[in-house]
């Protein structure tokens, strides 16, 4: 979860690991907005990017339900109270040159805001 008045900007690699080998999840909330750069590249099991809250769970603490289970659950909440600056529901893009990478079996890419943007 980041707090900026400003979008987040992936420029470089982002992976995640299990054991070695491509896998497991990956989250990025900012309300501003997120900007996959020209050049930017994940390899990831699945990836989430998101500029709606994510729900938080009170009782068990949790933003993702069953985490590293067979079926980890996240929800999205736009009447969840935003994070310190205030904003909700930036663009996300994906710019021209850049790579998405999810390619195991029942691997997703979900992308949940407003406004989603391929350049």
């Amino acid at each position: 979860i980041v707090s900026t008045a400003n979008p987040s900007v992936f420029l470089g690699t982002v992976e995640s690991l299990v054991n070695g080998q491509v896998g497991g999840s990956v989250y990025f909330y900012n309300g501003n907005g997120l900007v996959v750069g020209t050049g930017a590249t994940f390899n990831v099991g699945s990836l989430g990017l998101t500029t709606i809250p994510i729900g938080y769970n009170t009782t068990t603490g949790a933003f993702i339900s069953d985490f590293g289970g067979a079926n980890p659950t996240v929800t999205f909440d736009p009447n969840q109270p935003p994070p310190l600056n205030g904003a909700i529901g930036g663009t996300i893009v994906t710019q021209a040159g850049s790579n998405i990478n999810a390619l195991n079996t029942n691997s997703y890419v979900a992308m949940v805001a407003p406004r989603v943007v391929h350049n």
